[in-house]
């Protein structure tokens, strides 16, 4: 299994050098106020992958899914080049480290970094304590429940900050302090009436909703079970995760870089002493 894992790495490495040609380009569309190309990206590389999967998948197996998620996150970068010519952008080859931009980037880039990215950190560090529970297979256990709930909640948070944060970023460049907060406390006033009752409803529903999307086959009553208690009580977590990604749009909008990413230490800290305690039981 590490072999394989090893073999699929190296043929989706290329996938950071897309990704950061990719989310480069959402930026400069987002900060231009065009938010409907960079939300179709993900539906793009998707179709590629399922096409492969149903067309494909006999003949080329695992090693050509793994090209598959290369070529869509190629594409995701691709299909932005024309929005972006139309807003009059046009890319000249330069690395000019004393220019301001660069400067300000490279300054809060590890912490946005760590920030951000606090979600898969945290998710490789509970994979690593789970691959001692259920004969291994909490590891799946965990991916599908963490995918299911990430799926559902994070179409709703990330489109509500991702439209938020170019208002942010003029209200603070601009030093509208008190437009800033008022933007804030709508933001989450409105993502809490929606947040909240998709939380009690996604853990009333959990089981039906696992067997409805993964059930069958060698996916049994069992393992559903096992997938949608974990979800459930991921669930719980859905409103930090909501103000989490609102704050911190806030934050980076202010230029400030240290804060999330103290929040964030404290947090993958606080979730390693938790599984030391409690993945035992």
């Amino acid at each position: 299994t590490a072999s394989l894992c090893a073999s699929l790495t190296r043929i989706m490495i290329p996938t950071l050098f897309f990704t950061g040609i990719a989310y480069s380009f959402v930026g400069i569309l987002q900060a231009s106020d065009e938010f409907n190309i960079p939300a179709l990206i993900s539906v793009i590389s998707n179709v590629i992958i399922i096409v492969y999967y149903i067309f494909l998948d006999d003949r080329f197996g695992v090693f050509g899914l793994s090209v598959a998620f290369l070529i869509g996150w190629s594409m995701q970068a691709a299909v932005q080049i024309p929005s972006l010519r139309k807003k009059g952008f046009r890319y000249k080859p330069s690395l000019s480290l004393r220019n301001e931009g660069m400067r300000k980037v490279l300054k809060l880039m590890v912490p946005v970094l760590v920030s951000t990215w606090v979600q898969p950190i945290v998710l490789m560090i509970n994979s690593r304590y789970a691959s001692a529970l259920h004969e291994g297979s909490g590891v799946s256990v965990l991916n599908y429940s963490t995918t299911m709930y990430l799926t559902i909640s994070g179409v709703f948070v990330l489109s509500v900050t991702n439209v938020i944060f170019p208002k942010l970023s003029r209200q603070s460049v601009s030093d509208d302090i008190k437009g800033l907060t008022e933007t804030v406390k709508s933001t989450i006033h409105a993502s809490l009436f929606f947040i909240i009752p998709m939380m009690l409803g996604m853990m009333a529903l959990s089981y039906p909703i696992i067997d409805f999307i993964y059930g069958g086959g060698q996916f049994g009553a069992d393992d559903v079970a096992l997938t949608s208690k974990t979800m459930f009580f991921m669930c719980l977590g859905m409103v930090g995760y909501a103000l989490q990604n609102i704050l911190c749009r806030v934050y980076y909008a202010r230029q400030d870089g240290r804060t999330p990413l103290i929040a964030s230490v404290i947090s993958i800290a606080v979730n390693v002493v938790c599984c030391e305690l409690f993945v035992g039981w």
